[in-house]
């Protein structure tokens, strides 16, 4: 008999990210009536059956889908490029760029300077930072860092140090210079806004040298 050659196995086709993050968005902002009914039967009451959804978009279709589900009581974690337009990373709990999550993003720690490709430099964390800490009582100006993070969660769905180079927001707190750091002997490390900002301080010094 003559030998019969096995049929070639045909490989799988890898769309560009582009073109899957379009379709995935036709079929779930386009979806029939039969399973947005689905979807909203499985959310309601506690007896739900999902309890989260992940969507990975960088444009605004997914905005509204986002805010569906969280108003259903799902939690919703967002992933998508920096140029992701602001309502749809507001309408996610969490929402991580991946940029970040790429391999040259690799951010610095305490012993090394700011990581090359960082998206923003640390100083522009300064007015978000500045923001969690005035919503949180305080009556001498210092707060926990671990409750600044946690507020941070809350005002800032995005936010995320390794945005500015650092893993730790310890370490991006220290390298913005704004504010005063301290950690006594076994407790958590605490900080407050500076009463001079850095910029200020350092445009004082300039002139006075200038003078001489």
């Amino acid at each position: 008999m003559p030998h019969r050659r096995a049929p070639r196995r045909q490989q799988p086709r890898h769309y560009p990210i582009s073109v899957r993050l379009s379709v995935s968005s036709h079929f779930l902002i386009s979806a029939p009536p039969r399973f947005r009914s689905y979807l909203g039967d499985n959310l309601s009451g506690t007896g739900g059956r999902f309890d989260g959804f992940c969507l990975v978009s960088s444009d605004s279709d997914f905005t509204r889908l986002a805010s569906r589900l969280r108003e259903q009581g799902a939690d919703v974690y967002g992933f998508g490029e920096q140029k992701t337009p602001e309502s749809f990373r507001h309408a996610c709990r969490r929402f991580i760029y991946t940029e970040n999550l790429l391999p040259e993003a690799e951010p610095a720690t305490s012993g090394g300077g700011v990581a090359p490709k960082a998206l923003q430099p640390p100083s522009a964390a300064i007015p978000v930072l500045n923001k969690a800490i005035a919503q949180m009582d305080t009556e001498d100006g210092w707060v926990g860092l671990g409750a600044v993070g946690q507020r941070l969660a809350n005002i800032a769905s995005d936010f995320d140090p390794r945005t500015y180079g650092y893993r730790k927001l310890s370490d991006l707190v220290r390298k913005t210079a704004a504010f005063d750091i301290e950690q006594p002997e076994g407790r958590a490390i605490r900080i407050r806004a500076k009463l001079t900002p850095p910029l200020k301080a350092h445009s004082k010094a300039t002139a006075a040298s200038n003078r001489r």
